[in-house]
């Protein structure tokens, strides 16, 4: 195993640290004239997607534009009912 591939390996863990640590304790065995320490077993770690399938966003979507065009409409109507009532007392 290449010393590059340990910090990939340890990488898609987030094990940043440990990474620095094995490269630099490789590289000096390696200097060194000492066997090569073993490197991190490779994990085939398969990550799910935390975003949203199509079916799921297109079964929300009424319930969003409905949000979003009751929270825009409060934003025009809001200011300008403020504006009559302010206007209205002169």
């Amino acid at each position: 195993m290449g010393k590059d591939l340990i910090i990939v390996v340890l990488a898609t863990d987030e094990k940043y640290n440990e990474a620095i640590y094995s490269t630099a304790k490789r590289l000096v065995a390696a200097i060194d004239g000492l066997p090569d320490p073993d490197g991190p077993s490779f994990k085939d770690n398969k990550r799910e997607s935390n975003y949203k399938s199509r079916e799921e966003t297109e079964e929300k979507r009424g319930q969003f534009s409905l949000v979003v065009g009751g929270l825009l409409v409060i934003a025009f109507v809001v200011p300008m009912a403020q504006y009559y009532a302010y206007v209205s007392k002169k």
